[in-house]
């Protein structure tokens, strides 16, 4: 998404120099980026070598080399897409007048710096409340910084579609000279779909007259095994295994050469929308609103979730087992619309100025439905709210909620009179539990569970805000007993 993200400012700002920050192993995809003027290529393989050797006078001759190399530019605007503290640190080390995303705070913490990113550090409970795709987040967060100078009353930015695939509706998928690609793995086990359903669709395909293609990471060879020997021995001539076998720097082109992606949530997913190749995603508990594929004429598949997923996605997803087979096949060689689980169509709202998805009836996401769902690029206006919290338990004092019961106050307070007294209160409490819960679970929790919230008017943000940390401490303490 970072490189998505990177054409849609050079699109709106082509005078921009943009460059870019990737690890080794992922620097094959976005070198020579027609888009990025540059790119710094942390030697991370280096790094953890010389680390698990006790090499730390090459490592630190390594790091030092690199950091030197780094600092040589003074940028004027820094965003960190990172979503752990590794991205922080090398956020505090990059050279700039300006800087939004996570870094490291003068007095220790990390911190997140642009409320538009907030939505980035959300525990998936609260993802239902972020209506917006991630890439349309970080452009306007981008566009806030990029446009802080100029004069009041400048005229607002539009911003118009990402368009690199120009199809679009539903249309049965004729057998042709390109392979379908499959990519069955994921890093998360709450992103796969069951390997049985892959072979089963695998068959259904190469029954209709279609060529396959599955492609993974060396670490999915198994996975890929699996499937390919389960599959009919007249079906396994037409599927080409390539797991473990394509370089990084050549999956894009690979995924050009095919007919159709289906995938999960997975980095072959967004390559799909980055090059512009029709993608059917199969979601299970993380959010296609936010992390699906960008760009009009994807269509995702979802049974939502009836319980929060877990952190991390670590466990398998059952709703995404219930899609079956036979209904993806159907949607590819019919262009089949299912009656039991819910289809999406991504495209581009121009009111709203943001991808949504829409249903085949053209109604919105559930999520992206009523008033209040424009993504601002400044502060939101006071509104009122009925919005009342449950009932939570009592807290019971512990070192793990040492100053809880005052922050919960203030937000009640600030709450019922959003004044700038009350304000600076909250700000002040939240700054003195950052620092003596600094790598606690609880303010980790609470601090996460922002997700961009300021979108919503301020009462209901502030409401939002404390119940978000009551129910945060409440775990904590049916976790700790």
């Amino acid at each position: 998404m970072g490189l998505i993200t990177a054409e849609r400012l050079k699109h709106h700002f082509p005078a921009i120099d943009i460059d870019y920050l990737a690890a080794d192993e992922t620097c094959e995809l976005v070198e020579g980026h027609p888009a990025l003027n540059r790119v710094h290529v942390l030697p991370r393989a280096a790094l953890n070598q010389a680390l698990s050797q006790e090499d730390y006078s090459g490592l630190l001759a390594d790091l030092t080399s690199w950091i030197k190399e780094l600092q040589t530019e003074t940028y004027d605007l820094s965003v960190n897409l990172f979503q752990e503290n590794f991205g922080g640190v090398l956020q505090s080390l990059v050279k700039a007048r300006s800087k939004i995303g996570l870094q490291l705070d003068d007095r220790g913490p990390m911190r997140v710096v642009s409320r538009a990113l907030e939505h980035l550090f959300a525990i998936p409970a609260a993802r239902p409340q972020n209506p917006w795709h991630a890439v349309d987040i970080y452009v306007r967060a981008c566009i806030v910084a990029l446009r802080q100078d100029l004069p009041p009353g400048a005229a607002p930015l539009h911003l118009s579609a990402y368009t690199p695939n120009p199809e679009v509706g539903l249309n049965p998928l004729p057998a042709n000279d390109l392979p379908i690609l499959l990519h069955p793995g994921s890093a998360w086990p709450g992103k796969r779909w069951p390997a049985p359903h892959w072979v089963r669709l695998a068959h259904l395909l190469v029954e209709a007259g279609h060529t396959l293609v599955l492609t993974g990471a060396p670490e999915e060879k198994t996975l890929a095994e699996l499937i390919m020997h389960d599959l009919p021995e007249s079906t396994r001539p037409r599927v080409d295994n390539q797991v473990g076998c394509t370089r990084l720097r050549d999956m894009p082109e690979r995924v050009r050469s095919s007919s159709l992606v289906v995938s999960g949530d997975t980095l072959t997913m967004h390559l799909a929308a980055l090059t512009g190749k029709r993608c059917i995603a199969l979601f299970g508990a993380s959010n296609p609103i936010e992390t699906g594929p960008y760009g009009p004429g994807h269509f995702i598949l979802q049974i939502q979730p009836p319980h929060t997923p877990k952190l991390a996605l670590s466990d398998p997803s059952p709703s995404l087992a219930e899609i079956t087979s036979e209904t993806v096949a159907g949607l590819i060689l019919r262009g089949r619309i299912p009656t039991k689980i819910p289809l999406w169509e991504t495209t581009w709202d121009d009111g709203l100025q943001a991808q949504i998805l829409r249903d085949p009836q053209h109604n919105p996401h559930p999520y992206q439905q009523g008033s209040g769902r424009r993504l601002p690029l400044f502060a939101p206006s006071l509104a009122s709210s009925s919005l009342q919290p449950p009932a939570y338990p009592p807290i019971s004092p512990s070192p793990w909620n040492t100053g809880a019961t005052e922050l919960l106050s203030a937000l009640e307070s600030a709450r019922l009179q959003p004044n700038a007294l009350h304000l600076q209160r909250v700000e002040q409490l939240e700054a003195d539990f950052s620092l003596r819960h600094a790598n606690n679970i609880i303010w980790e929790a609470y601090r996460i569970a922002i997700n961009g919230l300021n979108t919503l008017p301020l009462d209901e943000f502030l409401n939002l805000r404390k119940m978000r940390l009551h129910q945060a401490i409440s775990e904590i303490q049916d976790y700790f007993g």
